[in-house]
C-alpha cells in the first residue's frame, strides 16, 4: 500500500488485550504496509503505558486521566495523528486480534478500488466471536425512515464490498478526503454513540461507506449490562446529551423526539416491573 496509514486505538486497563492487539497488527502489516500508532492511555492503572513502550517504542501513546472513554480517546489520538501527513486513518478496537493475512488483504482491496478511479471510501472491517465465528461488529443499515437507532447489522460478502449507512468502531479505514469533507469524530459524544454519528454524517455528506469482503478479526460481544438507573445514564449507556444530539442531528425531522425519550422509557417501565 503506498499510503501512509495512522492507526488510532483507546485503551484502558486491557494491558494485555492491548498488547495481543498491536503484536497482531504488526505480524500483519510490518514490512508491507508504511503505519504509526497513535495510542491514547485513557487513565490505565495496570501498566498499559509501560508495557506497550516496552514493546512497541514506535507508539505514540498519549495519557489522559480515566474522564475521556471510547469515543473522546479516539478524537484525542486522531487529533494527534492530524499532525502528521497521513493519508488514511485505521480505527482499531485494542480489544481486536486480526486474522493472519487480513488486515493486509483488506488494505490491498481498498488499494486496487482506488487504483481503479474509485473515490474514496470509508470501509469497515467486520469481526466475529473467536469461539462462534459469528458476526459480533461491523457495519450496518437503518431499519427506520425516523429512528436512527434502530439498524441491523449486515453480513460480509466474502468477495466484494457492500455499501452499509453506518457501523461500529472497531476497524474501520477512513481515507483523508473523508476527513477533509466531514471532520473527525465529535467529541460532544463519550462513548459508544460516536462510531455511529461518524458514519451517518458520512453518508449524508456523500462519503461513500462500504463494508469490506469476509472478517478481518476476532472480537468477542461486550456483555449487556444489568439494568439500573445508573447504566442507563452512564457513560456506557445512553447520556442524555449524547443520545439528545444523535437523535435530533439523525432523526426524523418531527419524530426525532419520539426516538429521543423512547428508550428511557423502555428502560426505565423494564426496571419498574423488575421491583414489583
Amino acid at each position: 500500500m503506498s499510503q501512509r496509514m495512522a492507526v488510532l486505538l483507546t485503551c484502558h486497563n486491557r494491558r494485555e488485550k492491548t498488547l495481543a492487539c498491536l503484536r497482531s497488527l504488526h505480524d500483519d502489516l510490518d514490512g508491507r504496509f508504511a503505519f504509526e500508532v497513535f495510542l491514547t492511555d485513557d487513565g490505565s492503572t495496570d501498566g498499559t503505558s509501560e508495557a506497550v513502550v516496552a514493546e512497541f517504542p514506535e507508539v505514540h501513546v498519549i495519557s489522559a486521566d480515566g474522564s475521556l472513554f471510547w469515543c473522546r480517546g479516539m478524537e484525542l489520538a486522531w487529533k494527534q495523528a492530524l499532525t502528521g501527513s497521513f493519508d488514511a486513518y485505521l480505527w482499531v478496537n485494542d480489544d481486536v486480534e486480526f486474522l493472519p493475512g487480513a488486515l493486509a488483504r483488506l488494505l490491498e482491496r481498498v488499494e486496487e478500488r482506488l487504483g481503479e478511479g474509485r473515490e474514496p471510501a470509508i470501509v469497515v472491517g467486520s469481526v466475529v466471536d473467536p469461539d462462534t465465528g459469528q458476526l459480533t461488529y461491523g457495519g450496518s443499515i437503518l431499519t427506520s425512515g425516523w429512528h436512527p437507532g434502530r439498524m441491523s447489522k449486515v453480513e460480509p460478502d466474502d468477495h466484494d464490498f457492500v455499501p452499509v449507512d453506518t457501523f461500529n468502531g472497531n476497524v474501520v479505514l477512513v481515507p483523508h478526503a473523508a476527513v477533509e469533507r466531514i471532520g473527525i469524530l465529535d467529541p460532544v459524544f463519550s462513548h459508544a454513540t460516536g462510531d455511529n454519528d461518524y458514519g451517518l454524517r458520512a453518508a449524508a455528506a456523500g462519503v461513500p461507506v462500504l463494508l469490506g469482503p469476509g472478517a478481518v478479526g476476532v472480537c468477542s460481544r461486550n456483555p449487556p449490562a444489568t439494568p439500573s438507573l445508573r447504566t442507563l445514564f452512564g457513560r456506557k449507556g445512553l447520556p442524555i446529551r449524547d443520545w439528545y444530539v444523535y437523535t435530533r442531528r439523525h432523526g426524523g425531522r418531527h419524530r426525532w423526539p419520539v426516538a429521543f425519550i423512547s428508550p428511557y422509557i423502555r428502560a426505565l417501565v423494564t426496571l419498574i416491573r423488575g421491583m414489583r
